[in-house]
């Protein structure tokens, strides 16, 4: 008995084996910021990077005392758009991660890389990622330490950014590293009340914080957080040797270069002479202008460039370059290919999904006959016709925009340049594949499957709804008719759209652990019931109507199509259109709700108004929101 004892007591001063530690390590991580996906965004972002583009910011004598002093903990790095901040931040982690293993100083480094531009307006919004830089220092803990035992063995089951026992978790890693630095890259526009709440929270205003951070952003500096936080600032410009190596890339492998035929000192002329127009940044451009202006017949593009640029302030340069990019692609042998590609990428940019070469070809596959007859072969063979606007991800085989100037450029430009109708086609026979028609997943693991078994799954039934706002609805009529003729394939839809996005594995499974969404889709769907839902428009839901369409048909939560339209904020030409087949404004739902109730909360004016003049009437309830909205 005493032996038992003796080894319990042990165990008590050993603390848990070192398997135990491990997992209990990761599940404490998940605790903090479940599906978190900080780590692979910097790999990601490491393998973009072009050879040593940034290297000058790392010998910059600022940059140097902010990661060696005490005084100066908070360094403002600003720049305009395409000055290669976001290669600086990941260059700069590198550098921090490498030194810290051949220092006897113990140390961590976190990075976030924002991704919702502008959206930063309260300390809440932060809350993901002071969360993120908790769980990134934790997991630098050696599972020797006691700090680390301590988190783990502490009865806490959730940890909250907001809640006191953050503050506890952040004064263990404090205690234990001498030096935590924080990258914040990407946080462009923020909230000045918001941010300073932000930089608070990570105890920067405290002289003895073990914080250090810097920001990379294209706003230019808050004087009063740099006041408050005795930080510095600098601004970051392309340097002509790193603009000279971007541009070089195309080249590497160019057989007229190796051969001869080009002359490597008319090439480096060539190259000079187009970083000179760069203004410091790193500009689309379409090899065939680089390579043809290298020859004494082709000078002429880079001259007719240089004299639109001569009267040009800063943002008409950028322009120009983007629309001679844009040009450049439609009028290539493949130009609706790879804007269509352009897009859907820039559509997976705004909703955090990756898209690999074969999520893009396979329902490339499915559209209009002009388009699938231009289709590569392989991937490999998209990706090369793709190369000058689009990145590869080699060991993740994620693909990419390489310049963000031209993605925002071609965002702001979707009137002109964006093939809606032909995005939305795809979309919709992509969700209608047999596959799709036995309907929705019986599990989460099943459906985690689906997702694995159909990389474009997510994307897609997480997007179509998007674009639908823009769509000339006669010209994807067909397909939408097709899609919502199986109620098997609406159920795979709705699944698949209201569950968690799906990048990877991991980071799904820590999602689902913390909330399960693949069973919470609305269920029993009708055909109307999804035009509804998608805010399709008049044509659709006559169409769907001339065919039978129930506009008084249930749902499971007993709602017509018309209690789903209300949830719209510009859905008014649906819900016309149903108000003009007879839907009844005073149906009410399961859970006593009529359509009123429904628009006043989350539908527009002109919504409400609609019901009101078709006879809707106001409860107690309804005249109070309806005092609300005025209010606003």
């Amino acid at each position: 008995m005493s032996g038992i004892v003796t080894i319990q007591y042990w165990n008590c001063l050993l603390g848990p084996p070192r398997m135990d530690i491990t997992r209990q390590r990761r599940l404490l991580l998940e605790r903090l910021s479940p599906g978190d996906r900080s780590s692979r965004k910097l790999q990601e972002t490491a393998c973009r990077r072009v050879r040593t583009i940034g290297g000058w910011f790392l010998r910059n004598t600022q940059v140097q005392h902010w990661a060696k002093s005490q005084s100066t903990q908070f360094l403002w790095v600003h720049g305009d758009a395409s000055t290669g901040k976001s290669c600086i931040s990941s260059l700069l982690v590198e550098h921090l991660s490498a030194t810290q293993l051949d220092s006897s100083i113990k140390s961590a480094v976190a990075c976030v890389q924002f991704e919702n531009t502008g959206l930063y307006y309260s300390l809440a919004d932060f809350g993901a990622a002071i969360c993120s830089i908790a769980r990134q220092i934790v997991s630098q803990l050696p599972e020797s330490s006691e700090t680390l035992k301590r988190l783990i063995s502490a009865p806490v089951t959730v940890w909250t950014w907001w809640l006191d026992n953050f503050q506890v978790i952040w004064a263990e890693l404090e205690s234990y590293f001498e030096k935590i630095y924080i990258v914040l890259d990407g946080l462009d526009d923020p909230n000045p009340a918001a941010f300073h709440d932000f930089v608070a929270k990570l105890r920067l205003s405290d002289k003895e914080s073990s914080a250090h951070v810097v920001l990379l952003s294209r706003s230019k500096p808050f004087e009063e957080v740099l006041r408050r936080f005795g930080g510095a600032s600098l601004e970051v410009r392309a340097s002509q040797e790193d603009l000279i190596q971007y541009l070089q890339q195309p080249f590497q492998s160019n057989l007229d270069v190796q051969a001869g035929v080009l002359s490597e000192s008319a090439l480096a002329q060539d190259l000079t002479r187009w970083a000179g127009l760069f203004d410091h940044r790193f500009m689309p451009i379409y090899t065939q202008n680089l390579y043809h202006s290298a020859f004494p017949t082709g000078f002429g593009v880079s001259e007719t460039v240089s004299q639109e640029l001569s009267q040009a302030n800063a943002l008409q340069r950028a322009a120009t370059f983007c629309e001679l990019a844009a040009a450049s692609i439609t009028q290539s042998a493949h130009g609706d290919l790879i804007m269509t590609i352009l897009y859907l990428l820039i559509a997976a940019k705004k909703t955090r999904h990756h898209l690999n070469g074969e999520a893009i070809l396979n329902p490339l596959r499915m559209s209009d006959q002009s388009l699938a007859g231009a289709l590569a072969a392989t991937t490999a063979d998209l990706a090369s016709i793709c190369s000058d606007f689009v990145f590869v991800n080699e060991p993740t085989q994620v693909w990419d925009i390489k310049s963000p100037l031209l993605a925002e450029h071609l965002d702001e430009r979707r009137a002109t340049h964006c093939p809606t109708d032909t995005i939305v086609n795809i979309l919709l026979r992509y969700l209608s594949k047999q596959e799709f028609k036995a309907g929705a997943c019986g599990s989460s693991t099943a459906l985690k499957r689906r997702f694995k078994d159909h990389p474009l799954l997510s994307f897609a039934a997480r997007n179509l709804s998007l674009w639908m706002a823009d769509v000339d609805v006669e010209s994807i009529s067909v397909a939408f008719l097709q899609f919502s003729s199986k109620a098997a394939s609406i159920d795979s839809y709705l699944q698949a759209a209201e569950a968690w996005a799906f990048n990877e594995e991991s980071s799904y499974d820590e999602l689902e652990a913390v909330e399960e969404r693949w069973n919470v889709y609305p269920k029993g769907y009708s055909a109307l019931h999804l035009a509804a839902h998608l805010g399709a428009g008049k044509f659709i839901v006559d169409e769907l109507v001339r065919l039978g369409g129930d506009v008084e048909g249930l749902d499971r939560m007993m709602q017509t199509p018309l209690h789903v339209a209300a949830y719209g904020e510009q859905f008014e030409e649906t819900i016309r259109a149903l108000l003009q087949h007879g839907s009844d404004v005073s149906a009410l739902n399961d859970g006593g709700q009529g359509p009123l109730s429904i628009a006043l909360v989350h539908g527009s004016a002109g919504t409400v108004r609609m019901l009101i003049d078709q006879g809707a009437k106001l409860d107690a309830i309804d005249v109070d929101l309806l005092g609300e909205s005025l209010e606003e």
